[in-house]
């Protein structure tokens, strides 16, 4: 169950500097949420507003429109990813190793509702400048990413191939966790990557199988 958002514009103030953090937080935070619950298209301002019990132009203030807004989230979203990346790929550890916490986090951002919201990404809700500002943080985590595959291929933990197939077969298989980690009743996210990460590891073809 989510955690309720509370707005802090209703609650007791912090200093000046720690309220605007929280209330920017709170701000994108319950955007994302009533974007995943009502849809991107059909989410007003307005809605956003009420739920932190403020008036619409406050919410101007951290976003001019529903896209400012989603651009706000998703610039999040991958900073995140680029600096999830990047500390896995600084690990004094076995490439293998190195992937397989770079995974777990992946998992857990796109499960945030931040990362949720990278599912709502289409041509007709972003302009080309944004698309395109989304798209270069993309490239830098996935630079981060292709070092880790290349100290697994020079360590030998991990089996050469194809950086860029490694890659979206790897993550992909991430992207959509949200649509059925609910089936997956009484297990830790983490507990669903490691098993995912054995397939993975593992592959699937059995003793029939001959090369």
């Amino acid at each position: 169950m989510r955690k309720k958002i509370v707005s802090p514009w209703v609650e007791q103030k912090r200093s000046r500097k720690e309220e605007a953090i929280r209330k920017r937080e709170a701000v994108l935070a319950t955007a994302a949420r009533l974007f995943q619950e009502k849809g991107f298209e059909n989410c007003t301002l307005s809605e956003v507003a009420e739920a932190l019990d403020v008036t619409k132009p406050t919410i101007y203030y951290y976003g001019k429109s529903k896209e400012m807004l989603l651009v706000e989230i998703l610039n999040d979203a991958t900073e995140a990813m680029v600096s999830a990346f990047l500390r896995a790929s600084e690990l004094d550890s076995p490439g293998i190793e190195k992937l397989r916490v770079a995974m777990h986090d992946y998992a857990e951002i796109r499960l945030s509702d931040y990362g949720r919201c990278l599912a709502l990404v289409r041509d007709a809700i972003m302009s080309p400048e944004n698309r395109e500002a989304l798209a270069e943080r993309g490239r830098r985590a996935k630079a981060h990413v292709y070092k880790i595959f290349d100290d697994g291929f020079a360590d030998g933990t991990i089996r050469k191939a194809d950086r860029l197939f490694l890659y979206q077969t790897l993550f992909g298989a991430l992207n959509w966790l949200h649509m059925w980690i609910h089936e997956a009743q009484g297990m830790r996210l983490g507990e669903v990557v490691d098993r995912q990460i054995d397939i993975f590891m593992r592959g699937i073809a059995g003793p029939a199988i001959r090369d």
